[in-house]
């Protein structure tokens, strides 16, 4: 549409995220090199498609753009958002071939899939885990009923794209008080008629999210500590931690992104420095008891 974006990505493996930005960042003066070799694969190239993996989150950007014998070539930015692990690797689309990545992997140090380039790319291993946009009342009343008592940890470690937090808000909002979700359990790793309600209830959790996040209709929140410091964000109000955290209410997701991490950056310096001042007073202070006790 004419417009021009400007899209955030890190693979830090503190922060690392992906999302738009408003403000202008400096560039440093001397380009990692893997900044030049996206200048010369994908600049001036024409994007295509963004797509999401299954309810992963890793984000594929595919993009058209000419070589230097002037064909159109295909290749891929792909995004992996986990942690540690977080990378951002191009790939050539004809031949899966990966062209280089922020971060090169070696033999040395995963077995099961290098990034390095020539390597064919390798989806992350796969933990067995169902995408939420296609679950069925059957699986969730099979996922729960394994679950040992906890039905929040049972959605987390069988439902693909949710967080521990989410898994609880999913609880929550089904509407039984703390003292009914062992009667949940109970309902879902059971039968009849409580089996039958109890997973209608964490399906229509489930499905009215879903909803929300097709229908793009997002309401963000930034959850604070008191001293002030963001302790969580979500696409949508979290019901589950609004009475123990302050909310702050944003119109776009990217804004809710952007301030959570830059302010959560400000908070760990802060914490970081005041750690170092205390070391620093309790170490004078342990030099003067020890020559008072002279």
């Amino acid at each position: 549409g004419r417009e021009n974006y400007k899209l955030y990505i890190s693979a830090n493996s503190s922060h690392a995220r992906i999302h738009l930005i408003t403000e202008t960042t400096s560039n440093p003066l001397n380009p990692m090199g893997f900044c030049m070799l996206l200048r010369k694969h994908i600049q001036g190239g024409r994007i295509t498609g963004i797509l999401q993996k299954d309810s992963e989150r890793i984000v594929e950007i595919s993009i058209d753009t000419i070589n230097e014998m002037g064909f159109s070539v295909n290749k891929k930015l792909i995004v992996e958002i986990m942690g540690k692990h977080s990378n951002i690797i191009l790939v050539d689309i004809a031949s899966n071939k990966i062209i280089d990545s922020i971060k090169r992997i070696s033999i040395d140090v995963n077995r099961y899939r290098q990034l390095l380039p020539g390597q064919q790319y390798v989806y992350p291993p796969s933990q067995g885990k169902v995408p939420y946009y296609g679950i069925t009342e059957a699986q969730i009343v099979s996922f729960i009923g394994s679950g040992n008592g906890n039905p929040s940890k049972a959605l987390l470690a069988n439902i693909q794209g949710i967080s521990p937090t989410i898994a609880e808000e999913i609880i929550y909002r089904t509407g039984l008080p703390e003292q009914g979700r062992s009667d949940l359990d109970a309902g879902l790793s059971g039968s009849g008629a409580g089996e039958s309600i109890s997973a209608s209830a964490v399906s229509r959790v489930l499905s009215d999210l879903v909803d929300k996040i097709d229908d793009e209709i997002p309401a963000p929140r930034v959850y604070l500590s008191e001293d002030g410091a963001p302790f969580d964000f979500h696409l949508f109000p979290l019901s589950v931690i609004s009475s123990y955290y302050q909310e702050k209410d944003f119109q776009d997701i990217s804004k809710a992104v952007s301030y959570f991490y830059s302010n959560k950056s400000s908070s760990n310096r802060i914490k970081q420095k005041s750690a170092d001042l205390v070391r620093a007073v309790g170490n004078s202070l342990d030099k003067l008891y020890l020559k008072k006790q002279r």
